[in-house]
């Protein structure tokens, strides 16, 4: 019977520390982890909904970097823009959509990014332009739409 109630104490003991141990990851705990490193970005061009052509550019691979972090401050490196861009960045739209204030010599970089991937080694930005093109006679109009994924890594 002692060891019983023995037995049933430590599992309680264990049980409760191993309860408080788990605690749910946030987006935000995910996002500030640490520094994300550009792998690479894919452009897609759509004409009237149509694939059209799509690019994969590395350029700057490893390099550019960006950092959120926990107090809402962000800082961007780019070695074409010379040094650090700082900013403040937030979650709209449910956590679906991070807004920063990014901006160097008139440009504001990652402004409205709605995020695809968001896990402890992925991060997947998408961004979509939305232009009139042309007008043709009949009076429809061509819609080009570009879709840019910008893949980062720890």
């Amino acid at each position: 019977m002692k060891l019983v109630s023995f037995l049933l104490i430590l599992s309680l003991l264990f049980g409760c520390d191993r309860e408080k141990s788990i605690q749910e990851v946030t987006k935000t705990d995910l996002l500030t982890s640490s520094e994300w490193k550009k792998d690479y970005y894919v452009d897609s061009y759509y004409y009237n909904n149509i694939l059209e052509n799509q690019i994969k550019d590395e350029t700057n691979k490893g390099v550019e970097a960006i950092k959120f972090n926990v107090d809402l401050t962000v800082n961007y490196l780019n070695p074409a823009l010379i040094d650090k861009v700082n900013g403040n960045w937030n979650f709209d739209n449910n956590e679906t959509i991070v807004k920063t204030n990014l901006t160097k010599f008139g440009f504001i970089f990652f402004a409205s990014q709605k995020i695809n991937v968001l896990d402890e080694n992925s991060l997947m930005f998408e961004l979509e332009h939305r232009a009139i093109v042309s007008f043709n006679p009949n009076g429809t109009e061509k819609i080009s739409i570009l879709v840019r994924k910008l893949y980062f890594t720890h």
